[in-house]
């Protein structure tokens, strides 16, 4: 905006659109100013220095026929705005020039950066919201009582049984999977009630999903104010990849949640009689696997058959031979098993049921003979199980 006195000693008033582009140098700035409105479009050399939060701008408007116009402007740098005012002579007539001007582009108002801004924060916001949600799981049945699924009485002596013999490929209902007795269908329920540690451990384990996904959230929004104040492009990306990624772990946590809600209003656990097998960090045990963890240090022993308390609603395993574990461990299902068996081994979801250590065939007669009956490999000494397939040897 130009002002200045006109002929008949009125005020006039010149307004002007106007583009400053600017670089810097060894502490000089220079660059170019446009202006332009329905009379005119011109454009001129600028330089000048910045000191604290002002820009001193020079701007070179040419000859007037008496004298070179060369004003300076004292613009306030604020943010992404710049104003501020100056003046000059021109024919003997003062014109003060007054500049509002923002800061256009990918990090300024009306850039990209403030919708990245607001998006990511959107992200963040939806991502808390749904992770806090996740933490209000079930309270779930007291220790010692079947949940309100209308299962059977619980019978805590019945166990499951499965192994490394186990095999692999397709599955057909009533088939034995190896040589360790586990089978499905059969009549009977497998569960157990939870004790009160493993309900502990039970509810502990949404905790982490949900304090990942709330940190990552965080991250996000910090990064989307952020991101403001830095000019590099890949700054752009960074709040929008941990506001999805947080938002992700957010319904994963969601996911858990349920699951471990479903499992306490259950009630129930199922033990499994496996025979584990340490390899390439992780405890195979037949049907399913568990990865390495410090809790199972002296608790599983390689070939050594073990009983496993699992959780099969929430794919946890709490405890092994009765020692309950510090805190819940994910199972999943060994490569060449269908995603579906471990959830099987839920009476409610699957009707299945393995038969007890009491279905399994009785020993061979022949006691010294030193070949597993079911796999055929040599033993050792006076073992009552199969070292490699875990099959019952002796009573």
């Amino acid at each position: 905006m130009q002002t200045y006195i006109g002929p008949y000693g009125s005020v006039v008033t010149d307004y002007f659109d106007v583009e400053l582009q600017l670089t810097e140098s060894g502490g000089t700035v220079s660059g170019t100013l446009r202006a332009w409105n329905g009379a005119s479009d011109q454009v001129y050399e600028v330089w000048g220095t910045v000191s604290g939060s002002t820009f001193y701008m020079t701007a070179d408007y040419g000859w007037d026929g008496v004298n070179f116009l060369t004003p300076t402007y004292n613009l306030a740098i604020d943010g992404d705005t710049m104003f501020g005012s100056g003046s000059y002579v021109n024919v003997g007539v003062t014109i003060t020039g007054t500049f509002d001007i923002e800061k256009e582009g990918f990090f300024a108002v009306g850039g990209l950066a403030p919708v990245v801004s607001g998006v990511s924060i959107a992200l963040a916001i939806v991502a808390i919201v749904v992770a806090s949600s996740a933490g209000a799981s079930s309270a779930g049945a007291r220790p010692g009582v079947a949940g309100s699924s209308g299962a059977g009485r619980p019978v805590p002596s019945q166990q499951w049984e499965t192994g490394p013999g186990l095999q692999h490929g397709p599955l057909e209902q009533g088939t034995p999977l190896g040589g360790v007795g586990l089978h499905y269908p059969a009549p009977g329920p497998p569960e157990r009630p939870l004790t009160e540690p493993e309900r502990k451990a039970l509810k502990a384990v949404t905790r982490s999903p949900r304090a990942n996904a709330i940190g990552l959230a965080v991250m996000s929004a910090v990064m989307a104010i952020l991101v403001n104040f830095v000019e590099e492009p890949v700054a752009l990306v960074m709040p929008l990849f941990f506001g999805a990624v947080s938002l992700g772990t957010a319904f994963q946590a969601r996911k858990v949640a349920t699951s471990v809600g479903r499992a306490l209003d259950r009630g129930t656990a199922a033990d499994v009689r496996a025979v584990p097998s340490y390899r390439s960090g992780s405890w195979d045990l037949g049907a399913f696997q568990l990865s390495r963890d410090s809790s199972l240090r002296g608790v599983l022993v390689d070939g050594s058959p073990a009983t496993v308390a699992v959780v099969p609603e929430a794919r946890r395993v709490l405890g092994v031979n009765g020692v309950p574990l510090r805190k819940a461990l994910e199972l999943r299902p060994a490569p060449g098993f269908p995603q579906g068996l471990v959830p099987a081994v839920a009476p409610a979801s699957a009707g299945a049921v393995v038969h007890g250590t009491e279905d399994l065939p009785p020993p061979p007669e022949d006691l010294e003979q030193r070949a597993c009956p079911q796999c055929g490999h040599p033993l050792s000494g006076d073992v009552k199980f199969c070292e490699t397939c875990g099959t019952r040897l002796r009573p």
